[in-house]
């Protein structure tokens, strides 16, 4: 996974008109934000929701023994009547949303900043930083609780959980479809854009393959239906080409800015417009 994320990391950096500052944003969230949550607008988050479905049923089954004790390569403590999907608490998937989409906003409201500013360099050092902080802060408030199990309305493990995870489900569909409607900067290139698609597919097979090899039936089908949503999203973004007035970078020319969703969402949030 290193390897993949250090490959797809420099793939990107040759697509963006910036490259400097989108460097100094992965490292902030990396080891301010992420580094204290485990792991950026809705789109991101709907694409992290998507591989953990794959991912968490099966890493809660891969239990393996350590100087007498068991534990698992993700451990989950369930009260006998919590919600859970495959043994995973309901709370974990919208929990994706919440924080790669405020990881991602944070981070489009300082690059509006940036812009703003003129370029100035001390606000393109200071922004990526700051944005990752405001997202830690907000997501200990009491109201990232109600967001992931409409607390204090309901608690921990109950049906709360299934009310938000289809609340964030009919949003994240709802701006995909009216919002964002497939604007993009310029059609996807299967030659110059193959991470997009080719790296999240192998990720959620070689889950499914655990799970089989592992004998935990009971997860390939789940894997299968949001592996399956997950590319097949990614091909309708490919399939819908693309449309003029988003770029990576709020105010530079489409044309110089890689056809990416996190342009459109930026445009979507931009003053301007």
């Amino acid at each position: 996974m290193l390897v993949a994320t250090l490959f797809t990391l420099r793939h990107a950096q040759r697509r963006e008109t910036r490259p400097g500052q989108a460097l100094l944003e992965f490292t902030a969230v990396c080891f301010l934000y992420a580094a204290v949550y485990e792991n950026g607008a809705t789109f991101a988050g709907l694409w992290g929701m998507l591989q953990d479905f794959t991912l968490d049923p099966l890493a809660v089954r891969q239990v393996f023994e350590s100087e007498g004790r068991a534990i698992g390569r993700w451990t989950w403590f369930l009260g006998p009547h919590d919600v859970n999907i495959a043994h995973v608490p309901v709370y974990n998937f919208p929990g994706w949303l919440l924080i790669r989409g405020l990881g991602s906003a944070f981070l489009l409201l300082g690059r509006a900043w940036f812009r703003r500013s003129g370029s100035k360099k001390a606000v393109g050092i200071a922004y990526p930083f700051l944005a990752a902080l405001a997202g830690l802060v907000v997501l200990v408030l009491p109201s990232s609780q109600f967001f992931r199990r409409l607390a204090p309305f309901f608690g921990k493990g109950s049906r709360g959980e299934w009310i938000m995870l289809a609340v964030h489900f009919t949003i994240a569909a709802a701006l995909l479809t009216f919002a964002w409607r497939g604007c993009m900067v310029g059609r996807f290139s299967l030659r110059e854009d193959w991470p997009v698609f080719v790296l999240p597919a192998p990720c959620h097979l070689l889950d499914l393959a655990f799970a089989v090899l592992g004998g935990f039936y009971e997860v390939p089908g789940i894997q299968l239906f949001f592996g399956a949503l997950h590319c097949g999203l990614l091909g309708v973004i490919w399939w819908r080409g693309g449309c003029s007035g988003c770029g990576a970078w709020a105010g530079t020319e489409p044309s110089a800015a890689s056809p990416s969703m996190g342009g459109c969402a930026t445009a979507l949030l931009s003053p301007a417009r």
